[in-house]
């Protein structure tokens, strides 16, 4: 059975597929690289819970101490739309401080509706960037914790890109359970190669023709 939008569909999604696991496992082991005693806070916007369940699984696994924020995409439009300025700030503060004492900080939104937030106005938007998103996310998680970001794959998105969610799964986990780092030991000798270069002239089929210093 494959995997489908996190939405309405817990009861018949097989969530065993091992492509969830390893893609649990990259955000762990490759690309945040938890060790023991780190403090991981998981933010999850509309994924699936059993992805989120992998996720801390994996962190246990490897000694760290995860922390979860779940979120829902329609409730956060509603906090947008009719939050206040002190409102905004108090949600920062306490926000904040949770993100001062962590040490690994890991995104995985699904978009479930592209204009989700098409109806909040500008005001609201600005408001949330600067009391909000601004001190807890610019200012303390991208300088001071290891972190990455990842878009869980939905039907919005293989709309958006022109496939069927079936397509568009199977593209998606392709890409992102790859051995990455197997694929950055094999990269090491172009960058030596790259780490001597000046000028660049990349050639392939069709028309494409780049160069670059």
């Amino acid at each position: 059975m494959r995997l489908r939008s996190p939405v309405g569909q817990e009861s018949k999604r097989n969530m065993k597929d091992p492509r969830v696991a390893q893609l649990a496992r990259n955000l762990i082991e490759y690309s945040t690289e938890v060790k023991e005693g780190d403090r991981v806070v998981i933010e999850a916007i509309d994924v699936p819970t059993e992805f989120v369940e992998c996720l801390i699984e994996e962190t246990t696994k490897r000694g760290g101490l995860p922390t979860v924020w779940l979120r829902n995409g329609r409730i956060l439009r509603s906090l947008y739309r009719h939050g206040t300025e002190t409102q905004m700030k108090l949600i920062g503060e306490f926000e904040r401080y949770q993100m001062e004492k962590t040490d690994v900080y890991i995104g995985a939104r699904g978009v479930t509706n592209m204009g989700e937030l098409s109806d909040v106005p500008a005001e609201k938007l600005t408001s949330y960037q600067k009391h909000w998103f601004g001190p807890v996310h610019i200012e303390v998680r991208v300088p001071k914790t290891r972190w990455v970001v990842m878009r869980w794959p939905t039907q919005a998105m293989a709309q958006a890109a022109g496939k069927s969610t079936e397509a568009f799964e199977d593209f998606y986990f392709d890409v992102c359970c790859l051995d990455y780092d197997k694929m950055s030991k094999e990269m090491d000798p172009l960058k030596e190669l790259i780490d001597k270069t000046d000028k660049v002239h990349i050639k392939g089929p069709g028309e494409t023709d780049l160069r670059f210093s």
